[in-house]
């Protein structure tokens, strides 16, 4: 079983919490996916501070704007699209909001289409 490390002030995730980090691992980076690229490793994202049920999955570039390890920053702005980190804006634009991403990610784990 997977060690779960949270940042910040963020409780111990529960069993139920830890079920749903391994869907999202499982799931890979949301933002990749509207890129086409699926099972991308992902970190979790939490929307709202303290709450585990409001998480999505996205890679360290699109999570903390990390580059490709390869690669610079602009390239791989180039290859991955926006970030989070680097500008919200043009994330959110092209992606959705974190809320939408939060429908789209809970709807995809559930299995729904």
């Amino acid at each position: 079983m997977r060690k779960w490390k949270m940042r910040g002030c963020n409780p111990t995730p529960t069993k139920t919490d830890r079920a749903r980090f391994e869907a999202l691992q499982a799931l890979g980076c949301i933002a990749c996916r509207h890129e086409g690229h699926f099972n991308e490793p992902c970190e979790i994202h939490h929307i709202k501070q303290r709450r585990h049920h409001f998480t999505i999955p996205l890679c360290p570039y699109h999570h903390r704007g990390e580059p490709i390890s390869h690669l610079d920053i602009d390239t791989t702005r180039l290859l991955k699209g926006p970030s989070l980190f680097h500008d919200k804006r043009t994330f959110v634009h092209s992606y959705g909001s974190e809320m939408e991403l939060l429908a789209e990610t809970n709807r995809l784990i559930s299995g729904e289409s």
